[in-house]
């Protein structure tokens, strides 16, 4: 497991690589590969270019606070707008995770409950490599996604956000 510190301390520090805080312990972020970092700038265009239409703020590898012992980096949050200053305690509308060939899956697990936990719409875990899709929301358990992978996103009073994973994939190569 990670190295023990006070709640407070970890809001205090920066971490590099990324880490979380799980009932007073650090857990590092597992590093990215190619393919990962790939997927990350190709989702983060794709969503910046729609963000400001829909009154989005896309937010990369932002701390979210799940309980008071509890704070997890997701790669990528999805606010809405009009939220007060998109606080760490503010729940995203959804939630990336960039699946990583050195991290385990129970870790993956244990972060998509938490987001769901705090309040977040709609998770998803994303394999570049098997360039497939998982998600999971409140109400249904993580499953995979079928072809197409185009996954519309309710945006409260503001229309659909269409998340084209395929196109995503695409802008990868």
């Amino acid at each position: 497991m990670g190295k023990s510190m006070p709640v407070s301390e970890y809001l205090r520090r920066s971490f590099e690589p990324h880490c979380e805080y799980v009932d007073g312990e650090l857990l590092p972020r597992q590093p990215k590969d190619d393919e990962c970092s790939s997927l990350f700038a190709a989702l983060v265009g794709a969503l910046s270019r729609r963000d400001r239409a829909l009154g989005l703020r896309v937010r990369p590898s932002r701390h979210i606070r799940i309980s008071p012992t509890r704070y997890r980096v997701p790669d990528v949050a999805v606010f809405l707008d009009s939220d007060p200053q998109v606080a760490a305690t503010v729940a995203p509308l959804f939630t990336v995770e960039i699946a990583s060939r050195s991290e385990a899956w129970s870790g993956v697990m244990g972060r998509i409950s938490d987001h769901l936990a705090m309040g977040v719409g709609m998770a998803f875990v994303v394999d570049p490599h098997a360039r497939s899709v998982l998600a999971a929301t409140p109400g249904q358990s993580l499953h995979q996604l079928t072809p197409p992978l185009k996954v519309p996103i309710d945006i409260p009073n503001r229309g659909t956000l269409e998340l084209d994973f395929d196109q995503i994939f695409a802008e990868m190569d």
